[in-house]
């Protein structure tokens, strides 16, 4: 019995919420166990049939993506033939770490803008932490198109109530920048916001215009 990709390697660290199990089995007419042990997250060890189809068997745990799912887990497979023999793989492990989606774009900009303008909101848009709590470090902003004003002190602020649009609200929280696109066109803010598992969390870009 032998671990195929897309197996994950032993001790390989993803931040999927699924773990696709595939092996080959150097005979036909087989049966196989999936042995799965997430004791070390609170859980148990479960035996789980895989699909086998000629020489192969394979099996996609999904992991909850609802909740906390992150973690170290182990898994190996058990193969037996018709004749009643028995093989077993090595036990692999591996880690799975949380990750966010971004979702929910949406465009503020004017239509026409009257130069200098302060506090323009441009952009909108939703985060979601998955499988564990999330710090935000950093957002890295990317300004495309050709603009006849200069854009300056890019903000990111905090919507906590979501209803932001055309102008900041007295809720809205600035918690990244203010800073410049570089010549290469990015912006970098540095934040320290925590995401959590227990709801999706709306942020607006906001900047000031000048003339040229």
């Amino acid at each position: 019995v032998t671990f195929i990709n897309p197996t994950p390697a032993n001790n390989s660290v993803t931040d999927n919420s699924w773990i696709f199990v595939n092996t080959s089995i150097n005979e036909p007419d087989i049966k196989a166990l999936l042995r799965w042990d997430n004791t070390s997250e609170g859980g148990s060890i479960t035996n789980l049939t895989m699909n086998c189809t000629y020489t192969y068997c394979y099996y996609n745990e999904t992991l909850n993506s609802s909740s906390y799912y992150a973690g170290n887990y182990s898994f190996k497979v058990w193969a037996n033939d018709s004749a009643g023999n028995l093989n077993f793989t090595e036990w692999r492990d591996v880690t799975v770490k949380g990750r966010l989606k971004i979702s929910g774009y949406q465009s503020l900009a004017p239509q026409s803008v009257i130069a200098p303008s302060f506090n323009t909101t441009m952009l909108k848009f939703n985060i979601s932490a998955l499988g564990e709590n999330i710090t935000l470090s950093s957002i890295k902003l990317k300004k495309t198109g050709n603009y006849p004003y200069t854009i300056v002190n890019v903000s990111l602020y905090w919507d906590k109530s979501g209803n932001t649009t055309t102008s900041l609200q007295s809720d809205d929280v600035l918690v990244g920048g203010p800073a410049n696109f570089d010549s290469s066109g990015y912006a970098t803010l540095p934040l320290n916001f925590r995401e959590n598992l227990s709801q999706t969390e709306t942020f607006v870009v906001v900047y000031d215009i000048g003339k040229l």
